[in-house]
Order: C-alpha cells, then structure tokens, then sequence
C-alpha cells in the first residue's frame, strides 16, 4: 500500500533592522525562515477507516493525493470526489461506520454526514498538530513562534529567525513521536514461508533442482536471500533465535521493501496476515551502513497492523545510561500501561523459547529486547545507539506528545 508524502520546504526571506541612536544608524540584516510543513492527511483519514484494506478506499486515498498536486481543492474534498468517482453505489459509511462510531456514524449516514465529520476531525488534528509544534519550538527557546495554517494546500507555515533553524531542531519538529511495543514472530517460524516468497518472486529464473554452480546463477535463482548482506542463520543454514531476518546494505532497503510489497499484494497467503516488517532505525554499526529487518507480530490482520502496546501510555520519559554506560531512554506509563505492559511481558518471558518485544518509533525499530521476566511497575528502557543529544530530543518529544498529523522535509 502506498503511503503519502509530506512536504516541508524552506524559504529564506530577509528583514533589514535600523536602529538609530544620535546622528548614526545601524544597520542590521536577519535572515528569517518560513518552514512550510506539508502535513499527511491521507495516513489521517486512514487511521480514521480503522486501515481500511478495502480495494477502492485505498484506490481513492491514492487518487486523491494525485489530484492534490494540481488541484485547487483540499484533500478531504478531493478524497470524498474520488471515492464516488470509483464507486458511485458505496457508502462512506461502510467504511467509516467503526471507527467514526463514536460520532454517531452508522451504516444510515449519508456520504455528506460522514465528511462533515472527518473534516472535523481534520481540523482538529491541525489544531493540535500546530500546538504540539509550538511547544517543541518553545523548549528550543524559540520565542513567540509564527505558526499558521494555509488553504486550500493544508500546509503549516512556521516563521523562525534563521539561527534556530538547526538540524537538530528540523528533526525535532519531524518526530511524529509514535511509540509502540510489538510482539514478533521468531524468524525460524517463517522461514519456510521466505523459501516460498524467494521461489516466487525467483519465477522462471529457476531452471532446475540441481545444485547451482555459479554465484550470478544463484543470485537470480534467489533474489530475496541474494538481496541480504547475511541471513539470520548460522554457518548450517539453520536460523538463529530472534525475530531479524537478516541484515542489509541501505542501498538495497528500496528493492528488498518492492519484493515483500509484491509478495504481500499479489500472494496475500505466503506470509501470515498479521505479520510486518521493519527495519531498524539504525545501523548495525557506525563503520557499515547495514541494517536489519525485523519480523512483528500484529494483534490483527488490517493492512498497518496493531501493536501489543501503543504510546499514549507512556506519562514521562528522559535520557539515562544503561549498566554498561550507554545511553538510553527510561519511559514511565500510566497504570492501565503498566498492567498491559506487565502482562505482555509475562507472556514473553513464560513463551518457550522466549520472545522479544520490539520498540518501535514511527516506524522504525529501535530494539528487540528479549524478555527473560515480567516488567512491573510500569517502566521500560528504549535502548538504540543513540547520541546523548539524540535520546534527550526523543525522551522530549515523547513527554511533549505525538503529533496527529505526520510531517516531512523535502527540500530546503
């Protein structure tokens, strides 16, 4: 499934100062920023379908963000334009009437109703979207912020004095700031499940049973494996414990995500239908820019996936050092947090062999600890390779609050 694109373009304007005092003036020239954020309304109205996997929904999503390049309209009129134009005889309703339940949204409600109120909810999501940045922009001491929102594009504007505009501070303001704990699968679960993916996508490239003779044959007999820099298994070819599949060059990360997108749309039962992949959201080292893909374990089969555990839990977060001196992040959740957490990882460590939980930042996975006993009291670490700069920023963020609507830089 496609997901939408973010936007956020810098453009540099100059103001000229002149202060004068007695006979002379001073002239003093500031450069000052507007960050434009092109916000993701899709993954939004997305989220509002429950993940939808219906065939025109997500059909309409994506021809309404092609039209969004050149049209006049907002997204949500555009989206509500296109669903009709794919299927005039569906409702919005059937797709809506769970998630938007608690707007008094049923399978009755009109098509105009349903869009009444995810425009609403829209609107909502920008209002606090631009609250969460303004306080983000307030402990990097950016004072009085300008902070607006433009139609019918729907992109925030932010006026800073161009000093602030660090990298650090770009990022910050990019965070989504999602945190969730997954279940994952071991890989030796699957790994039949990959020979089938590899023998697939390998088509007529395959020529015969016999041992291949030559590394160029082998490559093209399985390119899935041959995208991997190591698999995860041992010298015997048996799978290691853990949920990473194996390790990959960045470079290959696009076309090793095309080979398990076409697998997943087009042979929806090779893998289990509540398994994700993801890649860890740092290299495996700082010499190699290897990383790894990780194997996790939804609670349902929607297209997104749900985590065991979501982050609208955690109540404080901050930088700390684990026992071997490396930076961490410690995050604290509330008591209904605590019971669910305790009880996730009760059944991890009782599993046999034991599980990992894998601790995912907007989607990335940032560890895959395994779970050798419950954690009570409702505290866990995020552990990452980060920076002490880093892990101060996430742990900040993370107390600030997630942003509804997703951002992301382009260009500047």
């Amino acid at each position: 499934m496609k997901t939408s694109k973010s936007v956020f373009v810098i453009i540099i304007t100059s103001i000229v100062l002149i202060i004068c005092g007695g006979n002379s003036c001073l002239h003093k020239e500031v450069n000052d920023k507007t960050l434009v954020l092109e916000v993701s309304i899709a993954d939004f109205i997305r989220t509002l379908s429950g993940n939808s996997n219906d065939v025109n929904f997500n059909k309409a999503i994506d021809t309404a963000l092609s039209k969004l390049k050149n049209g006049k309209n907002d997204y949500v009129t555009l989206f509500a334009e296109s669903f009709n134009e794919i299927d005039p005889d569906v409702k919005l309703a059937s797709i809506f009437s769970v998630g938007l339940s608690n707007n008094k949204i049923n399978t009755n409600s009109t098509d105009k109703e349903v869009i009444e109120v995810i425009r609403k909810e829209v609107d909502e999501a920008f209002d606090k979207t631009i609250k969460v940045l303004e306080t983000r922009l307030k402990k990097f001491n950016v004072k009085n912020p300008s902070i607006k929102r433009t139609k019918p594009k729907d992109i925030i504007e932010i006026e800073l004095p161009s000093n602030k505009a660090t990298e650090r501070l770009k990022t910050l303001l990019q965070i989504t700031s999602k945190v969730e704990f997954w279940n994952t699968y071991e890989f030796s679960e699957l790994t039949k499940n990959f020979t089938e993916a590899d023998k697939i996508l390998a088509g007529d490239n395959v020529t015969s049973d016999k041992k291949t003779n030559s590394k160029e044959e082998w490559y093209k007999e399985h390119p899935l494996f041959a995208a991997f820099v190591r698999l995860n298994v041992d010298d015997n070819g048996v799978p290691s414990r853990g949920p990473s599949i194996g390790m990959a060059y960045s470079k290959d990360i696009p076309k090793i995500n095309n080979m398990f997108e076409k697998i997943m749309t087009l042979h929806p039962g090779v893998f289990p239908g509540n398994a994700k992949f993801l890649w860890t959201a740092k290299p495996i080292d700082d010499k190699n820019d290897i990383f790894q893909l990780i194997i996790l374990k939804s609670n349902d089969i929607s297209p997104k996936g749900t985590p065991a555990l979501s982050g609208d839990i955690i109540t404080n977060a901050r930088q700390d050092y684990d026992q071997a001196g490396k930076v961490d992040i410690v995050v604290y959740m509330n008591p209904f947090g605590a019971k669910m957490w305790e009880s996730i990882t009760d059944e991890a460590a009782k599993a046999s062999p034991k599980r990992c939980i894998g601790i995912v930042l907007d989607d990335k996975v940032y560890s895959f600890p395994t779970v050798n006993a419950k954690i009570s009291k409702g505290a866990s670490t995020i552990s990452g390779r980060y920076t002490k700069e880093e892990a101060q920023d996430i742990a900040t963020v993370l107390m600030l609050g997630a942003l509804p609507l997703h951002v992301r830089i382009i260009n500047e």
